[in-house]
């Protein structure tokens, strides 16, 4: 369970939610003068799944309530979203590549894996890739991401698709967001993550908000929201 969102005014900002039940995954978070990501151990090395860099590069990969779509599958035409979004906020590629791997590559998840992902840059673009779904450039000046697939008909998203997963929580960002205006600034964009923040099932564990304009990171821990940390990137 976990919400992100992509706001662009007078300055673009970044902010996600990562919503994570003690014991799922061994992650922590790496606040890097370059860069801020939550990392994720698997097998020993560290993967990338939701973060900035100094580029401007935003991803995130929260769960996608669609199992049957987009399973894994092994080949030189398949990509894995995971890696997608690792090396995208590592810096390794930028948003064009990533618009030339979804259109060249069938995108594909980790083995019993459901993610989506949202990504964003310093330029204003926005771009949703599913698995099993076309990767979609996003208009307007805002986006939402929760866990359940946002590219599914909205007639056809039974309660078994949206359930507790998410749609309070898009709905609920996406009316904020709607309202807000050109000074959509970090502070407005934490009090979103504390208002779609968890305390049950899956509780939120990090939040974060990027500003491009100012560089500006800042992120709190256990929904202690008032005790937030900020720093600027620096190449």
């Amino acid at each position: 369970m976990c919400t992100g969102f992509i706001k662009k005014g007078k300055d673009t900002v970044f902010g996600f939610n990562m919503d994570l039940p003690d014991g799922i995954w061994d992650f922590k978070i790496y606040p890097k003068k370059d860069m801020f990501y939550v990392g994720i151990k698997v097998n020993g090395k560290v993967y990338k799944t939701h973060g900035v860099n100094v580029k401007g590069q935003f991803a995130n990969l929260p769960y996608m309530n669609a199992p049957e779509c987009g399973q894994f599958r092994r080949g030189r035409k398949y990509y894995r979203l995971d890696l997608l979004v690792n090396n995208y906020i590592s810096g390794k590629t930028d948003y064009q590549d990533v618009r030339n791997i979804t259109e060249t590559k069938m995108i594909v998840n980790l083995p019993e894996c459901s993610m989506h992902a949202l990504f964003g840059d310093s330029s204003g673009h926005m771009l949703l890739v599913e698995p099993g779904f076309k990767a979609r450039e996003l208009n307007g000046n805002y986006a939402v991401i929760s866990n359940f697939p946002i590219s599914v008909k909205p007639e056809d998203l039974v309660p078994e698709k949206y359930g507790w997963y998410g749609m309070d929580r898009y709905q609920k960002a996406e009316e904020i967001l709607a309202k807000a205006d050109d000074s959509f600034s970090l502070t407005e964009g934490m009090n979103v993550l504390e208002a779609v923040s968890q305390t049950r099932y899956a509780p939120t564990r990090v939040s974060f908000v990027y500003s491009v304009n100012t560089h500006t990171i800042r992120y709190a821990l256990e929904r202690n929201y008032t005790e937030a940390k900020e720093y600027q990137l620096s190449q």
